[in-house]
This record gives structure tokens, C-alpha cells and sequence, in this order.
């Protein structure tokens, strides 16, 4: 039978692979023994930090977990003061599961120590709710064939025309399916990328396969596929979460949560409004997201279309 740890230990745990996590980097000691700086002692230190600032000037830190019912006092900040001078610290940090007074906050900063609280699974109480207005271009997959002249046994379904066997660029046999994937990809690769280099917003693209006639040597068959964007706005209601709240200088190191997006679409959550395009006058760079799909789920659009035939093909997928 696996005992539970106290919660005392359970909480510096949680605070050490809380740092660990901050500076994979540093050297980060659970219940450390420290030698007592006037004394030569051994001494039990709850977390023990070795670090580099800039990568090149050692620092020690000494991390003190108190998990006490009741926020800890202006007393309880000048013991750990005394521990920190023996420890031989450059640095102190307190963290408390409850809090600190007033008079303690105001002790730690007058000598430079930083009071924290951690925060596991839970948003964080202070500060409050994180509101964030926000924009959203999710992907429109278009998709149109037609046949330009009629020949004998030509495929009269998509599921019959996916099956054609085909040559890639390396002129490798490929399917019709597969090859209009991997076109796909390769497009909305160079969208994506044209984007982030110029930080310009993706824009509407379209590509195109045809298939020779045996006859005229013209085209037999064109097929077009291409994408677009749906645009939709929301503001988000986040939360400090899994982090550390350090009261003396009022930051919060960790993680933020937001409602979450959907990726398989159309529609990515239902805090989202459909717009009709982005307003001109918005920060692009910091207030816009962008979806940009999946080869997956344009393949199973794709094949639950296979019964469709050719000729009445316009636009069979809109899908995120």
C-alpha cells in the first residue's frame, strides 16, 4: 500500500518541479543539507537553486515552502531572513500556500525577497479574470472537376476518379487522391511560410491538375482545388493557471488559459462569432490567429464525397 506524503512535502515538491520546469537549466535540489555559513553545519533547506545569471555568474537560492492554514506573518519573514544569512544565499524566496500579511510583503521587500504562491490546476486569484479580444481566420477547402471532353469508360464518380493512377513530379506512380493532397500541402506550406516571412495574413490560393486527352492532346479533364479563409471574432475570458504569483513585484510566472480552440471546424467554438472580414484597424500582428487545417481532414471529406459524380461537382468541402 503506497502511503500519501504529508502535505507539506506533497507542496515542496510541487514548488521544485515547478522551478525545475521555469530553468531546466539550473541545478534544483529537493531537501537539500547545506552547510550553516558560520558554523560548518549541515543544515535541511526545503529547495536549494545553483544557476547562472546570463550564463556566467553563479547564483544560489535558497526557496523556503511554508504550507500553513493561516497567511504567514512579519515573525515568520524575519526567521527566514535569519535562514537565509546562514545559508549563504546571494537570493531568498518564500513561497506560502496561504499567503502573506501586509507587514510581511513589505518586510520581504525592503530585503529584496521574493513571496510567492504557487497555484496547481486552479486559476490563479490574483490577478483576476484575463479578458483578450481576438480574431480568427480558419481554412475554406474548395474543390471543383469537370470534364472538357467525353471518352469511353472515363470515371463518372469522385471515388472512381481518386482511384486514376497518376505520375508525381519524380514521375513515380501516385493516385489522383493522393496527388491532390500532396499538391495541397505543398501550397498551404508556401502560404504559411510566405505569411510568417512577410507577417502579412494568408491570402486566397488555387491550384490545378489536368488530365491529357488520348485524342486531341488537349485537356481532357481540369480539376481546381484551392482555399480560403472564414474570419471570426470573440473575446476570450482566460486564467492564470499552474503557475507562481510572486506578490513583491506583481508578476505571475506560468501558464495562461483561454477557451479552447477547435481545430476540426467549421465552426472553432462556441464563443466564436462568424464576421464577415477583419476590421482594418486591428494590431495583426498580436490580435489575429490562424487555423490552417489538416491533409487528414480534407482526406475524409474528400472520400465521404466518393458517390458524388464528376458533373455535378461545385464546391463539395468547407471544412477547418
Amino acid at each position: 500500500m503506497k502511503v500519501k506524503k504529508p502535505e507539506w512535502k506533497e507542496f515542496e515538491i510541487a514548488v521544485t518541479n515547478f522551478i525545475k520546469a521555469l530553468d531546466p537549466e539550473a541545478k534544483v535540489t529537493h531537501d537539500a543539507m547545506i552547510p550553516d555559513k558560520d558554523t560548518g553545519t549541515p543544515r535541511q533547506r526545503d529547495v536549494w537553486i545553483e544557476t547562472k545569471v546570463s550564463k556566467l555568474f553563479s547564483l544560489q537560492i535558497l526557496v523556503s515552502c511554508k504550507r500553513y492554514k493561516t497567511k504567514l506573518n512579519q515573525q515568520h519573514m524575519d526567521a527566514f531572513i535569519g535562514e537565509l544569512l546562514s545559508s549563504g544565499a546571494q537570493k531568498g524566496v518564500i513561497y506560502s500556500y496561504s499567503g502573506f500579511t501586509k507587514p510581511a510583503l513589505e518586510k520581504a521587500k525592503a530585503r529584496g525577497i521574493s513571496c510567492c504562491r504557487l497555484y496547481q490546476g486552479e486559476p490563479a486569484d490574483i490577478p483576476e479574470v484575463l479578458n483578450f479580444h481576438a480574431y480568427l481566420m480558419t481554412p475554406v477547402f474548395h474543390f471543383w472537376a469537370a470534364w472538357l471532353e467525353v471518352i469511353e469508360d472515363q470515371p463518372q464518380t469522385l471515388g472512381e476518379l481518386f482511384a486514376l493512377n497518376m505520375l508525381n513530379q519524380e514521375r513515380m506512380p501516385i493516385k489522383l487522391l493522393d496527388l491532390i493532397l500532396s499538391k495541397h500541402a505543398e501550397k498551404r506550406a508556401r502560404v504559411r511560410s510566405n505569411a510568417q516571412q512577410t507577417g502579412s495574413l494568408p491570402k486566397k490560393w488555387i491550384e490545378s491538375i489536368s488530365l491529357p486527352s488520348p485524342n486531341t492532346g488537349g485537356d481532357m479533364l481540369t480539376i481546381e482545388f484551392g482555399g480560403d479563409w472564414d474570419f471570426f471574432e470573440a473575446t476570450l475570458e482566460g486564467y492564470l493557471l499552474n503557475g507562481t504569483y510572486e506578490f513583491t513585484d506583481g508578476e505571475f510566472h506560468g501558464e495562461q488559459s483561454f477557451p479552447e480552440v477547435h481545430h476540426s471546424g467549421p465552426q472553432p467554438g462556441s464563443h466564436w462569432r462568424g464576421i464577415e472580414a477583419l476590421p482594418n484597424d486591428i494590431d495583426k500582428e498580436l490580435s489575429i490567429g490562424v487555423l490552417y487545417g489538416s491533409t487528414d481532414s480534407i482526406k475524409k471529406h474528400l472520400l465521404n464525397s466518393s458517390e458524388q459524380t464528376i458533373q455535378n461537382v461545385s464546391e463539395i468541402l468547407k471544412n477547418t
